[in-house]
């Protein structure tokens, strides 16, 4: 028994010697040994506490696909399978914020826009018509365009990624064939809308992007940006990019309040 404490103890301190080099900072204690393995002393060093306490914010942004740019990609590898687990749909919904402040360093690719547009495309809709639809603004001048159209919410844009405008189409959700087949008719549509932009803003949160909506928009303005048909109503605006500050939880009803059991 006596050997086997000491081979194990002798194991911690081999697998610990890169972070041990680097001052101890990420394998104090043998904490997180394959963590260290193959990164070098800065990255560990840099990672602190539970060593990949501060590599989380870069590397799991898609649940560790995207490197953390500071470290060694060795380093970031080990990072992944030791913390960087994709958040549970409670971990999404907890953390998921309107934010109003966004980190301009960090940018989001067309690529990754179009994957939060398909899962909002998933999202159901009055007999699958799908009335929604998205006006994309990447580019500086679209990304002007539409800051001009949001009124005062315009100042808290700074940073983002894309602004994304939601239309619906009329005459669809609350529809068949053309004829109204319900007394709220196109409130469907805006109904349907509001479901497939919860998909889109959850679906963000779970690629470790944030978004804020904003309902007071210059409709004719957006119309004309983006040619958007008559037959649609403009909705929303929603911005897409990383959270710059932690923003904090506002209060919400009491729960007996908002449901009632029969």
């Amino acid at each position: 028994m006596k050997f086997l404490a000491v081979a194990a103890a002798v194991a911690g301190l081999t697998a610990c010697h890169g972070g041990q080099k680097g001052q101890g900072a990420c394998c104090k204690d043998g904490e997180k040994a394959e963590c260290c393995q193959k990164g070098d002393g800065a990255c560990c060093q840099q990672a602190e506490g539970p060593c990949c306490q501060k590599a989380k914010s870069g590397c799991c942004q898609k649940a560790g696909e995207d490197c953390w740019k500071e470290a060694k990609p060795a380093c970031c590898q080990q990072a992944e399978g030791a913390c960087c687990k994709p958040m549970s749909f409670d971990q999404i919904v907890a953390t998921r914020r309107s934010v109003r402040s966004y980190d301009g360093t960090k940018t989001i690719t067309k690529e990754q826009v179009c994957e939060v547009l398909a899962a909002a495309q998933e999202a159901p809709s009055w007999i699958n018509y799908e009335p929604t639809k998205y006006y994309v603004a990447m580019s500086p001048d679209k990304i002007a365009a539409v800051k001009e159209a949001v009124g005062r919410n315009k100042d808290r844009l700074d940073g983002v990624s894309a602004l994304i405008v939601s239309t619906f189409e009329r005459s669809k959700s609350g529809f068949v064939d053309g004829v109204q087949r319900d007394p709220i008719g196109d409130i469907w549509g805006g109904h349907d809308c509001g479901l497939s932009t919860a998909f889109l803003i959850l679906k963000a949160r779970a690629m470790g992007f944030d978004t804020l909506i904003m309902g007071g928009r210059d409709a004719d303005a957006l119309r004309a940006t983006f040619s958007i048909p008559e037959n649609e109503t403009v909705m929303a605006v929603i911005a897409l990019g990383y959270r710059k500050d932690e923003p904090q939880r506002p209060p919400r009803r009491p729960f007996d309040e908002v449901v009632k059991f029969f």
